[in-house]
């Protein structure tokens, strides 16, 4: 059952009250059929994403405009580029499994810029999150390119990712659409939950020759 704008509207207010990252009375929730717009201001980047997460997890959602201000608390230190700069090539030398030494970073104005290459989608997606929570982050531009090590043709990676949809249990295979077009991910299609499409993109990350996803799976 569509739910209705008015509904839709308190189910993401109510999950942003709830969630405890997120200082929800400092927000504004627009909803025009199924479009989101988030507006108002933040405390951290973190916090700014995680809004837009609490959103995306409610059911009929299909487009979500993040217009979330990041204002950091006048009591925190002042950070400056240089210090957040070397903050994230630390994070990236000690970061463990994933080699980010290929990688270039730049900050402006707290605004950070990366770029280089990785083998891998998971491992693109990952650079970008170590950067999330580091005080002093206003936005991230994510600009690294996946190089896999391996090439694969596209259809073995869209028969991996089918797998891996019927393995879970929560994904109807025969109510989504998986096309890959030179290692780019489409998805397309209807899922029965915010979880189960959520799922879907992060198994689309995880498949070995995926370069980018796009997850346009609609939960109806």
């Amino acid at each position: 059952m569509v739910i209705g704008s008015e509904e839709m509207k308190k189910n993401i207010v109510d999950q942003l009250y709830w969630d405890d990252r997120v200082d929800a009375s400092r927000l504004k929730v627009e909803v025009v059929d199924s479009k989101v717009v988030l507006s108002g201001v933040v405390q951290s980047f973190s916090a700014r994403r995680a809004a837009e997460i609490d959103a995306s997890m409610i059911p009929d959602v299909s487009v979500i405009e993040n217009r979330l201000a990041v204002e950091f608390p006048p009591a925190l230190p002042a950070v400056t580029d240089e210090e957040l700069k070397s903050r994230i090539e630390k994070i990236y030398l000690w970061s463990g499994n994933i080699d980010f030494s290929a990688l270039g970073v730049s900050v402006e104005a707290g605004h950070v810029t990366l770029e280089g290459n990785l083998d891998a989608f998971w491992e693109k997606m990952r650079a970008e999150d170590l950067v999330y929570d580091l005080l002093g982050v206003l936005s991230v531009t994510n600009a690294i390119t996946v190089v896999p090590s391996e090439s694969l043709p596209d259809m073995a990676i869209a028969d991996d990712i089918a797998a891996a949809f019927r393995r879970t249990g929560e994904i109807d295979i025969n109510t989504v659409d998986i096309s890959v077009q030179d290692g780019i991910v489409y998805l397309a299609g209807t899922v029965l939950s915010p979880s189960a499409r959520h799922m879907a993109g992060n198994i689309a990350w995880h498949t070995a020759g995926v370069i980018d996803v796009r997850n346009d799976l609609i939960v109806s």
